[in-house]
């Protein structure tokens, strides 16, 4: 009889850990299929500027991934022969977003490769199908710039924000750059679902959500998807610039490559006072939460809402630091 009772207890303990693990990993799956499944485009009721706005030379480029064409621009604000700038955009609107960023390194003479990744924007796909298609597309790129005449022989650098931080990081593991400059950059896809969830679960099941994360992120994305981008970053041999705001809340610094990655050839920067976009001043971050505040907001277009959309100072929102940006191509200056 005391043997049968501590079998049904063992089956029922069991059967109660599977239940939990179970639901977490429907959980870490929804997760994923709402953050990594969905096309990314630009927002019609917010104004991005073009290469035209500050006088840049564009030409488009067209770089197959299988059977998906990613879309993007080569941009020179002269004859940029300094080197190349492969720019991996964030999560939003595609490298379209970045376009004050892109001008910056083009007036100091880079040529700059800017794509847009699988299911954002220009480009191809009906999803972005994961973290880890960011590296993919700079990946491509990196091998559409070696075979193309116009860049062969060029100091090349991986840069990205946020999303595009991780890519630059992954992507220096696979091809070898000079140089990766990753700003706001997370470690992982399940790091960045567990961080995400802990502003909405309770903290023990945002951390208990991570390992399934990681085991969705295989299952639904692939082999490679779950990379950890402070590994690529101590591992890819080249030198990196890692740049942190200290209030990032949307890469919170425990879950950042910031905090994890570690190696002689990593130097950090961390930028007193800045959210994610580190490398804007603190009035221009202020400007953008309340646009972002607006927008989550904006369910019908009224007239007040299509007022405020239409008046909105978008120049001084990308405002860019100039401490952070300096050090920025003081690092690529000196590869």
């Amino acid at each position: 009889m005391i043997m049968e009772w501590y079998y049904i207890l063992a089956i029922c303990i069991a059967a109660a850990v599977a239940l939990v693990c179970a639901a977490l990993l429907a959980l870490a799956a929804l997760a994923y299929r709402i953050a990594f499944s969905e096309r990314c485009d630009k927002n019609p009721l917010l104004t991005y500027f073009t290469a035209e706005h500050f006088g840049l030379i564009v030409s488009p480029v067209e770089v197959k991934k299988g059977t998906t064409t990613l879309r993007g621009g080569l941009y020179k604000a002269g004859a940029g022969d300094v080197g190349l700038i492969i720019f991996c955009h964030g999560m939003g609107a595609g490298h379209a977003a970045y376009m004050t960023e892109v001008a910056y390194f083009c007036k100091r003479g880079y040529t700059v490769l800017a794509m847009d990744n699988r299911g954002c924007d220009l480009s191809d796909g009906n999803g972005i199908k994961g973290m880890y298609s960011g590296a993919e597309a700079a990946i491509a790129a990196y091998d559409f710039a070696k075979s193309d005449e116009r860049l062969k022989g060029m100091k090349t650098v991986f840069m990205g924000h946020s999303w595009g931080g991780y890519s630059a990081l992954c992507a220096a593991a696979e091809r070898k750059a000079d140089g990766v400059v990753a700003l706001s950059a997370p470690l992982s896809p399940a790091a960045t679902i567990s961080g995400g969830a802990a502003g909405i679960l309770p903290k023990w099941l945002a951390c208990a959500l991570r390992p399934f994360a990681a085991v969705c992120d295989f299952f639904i994305f692939g082999v490679h998807s779950n990379k950890n981008a402070a590994v690529c970053a101590q591992k890819c041999g080249t030198p990196v610039l890692l740049v942190h705001g200290d209030g990032d809340g949307v890469v919170p610094f425990k879950n950042s490559a910031y905090a994890k990655a570690e190696g002689a050839n990593i130097t950090k920067y961390l930028a007193a006072g800045k959210a994610h976009n580190p490398y804007n001043t603190q009035n221009a971050e202020k400007l953008l939460a309340e646009l972002s505040a607006k927008l989550a907001s904006a369910k019908t277009m009224d007239d007040e809402q299509k007022k405020f959309f239409a008046l909105f100072d978008y120049a001084a929102a990308t405002e860019e630091d100039e401490n952070v940006m300096r050090e920025i191509n003081s690092f690529i200056e000196n590869l």
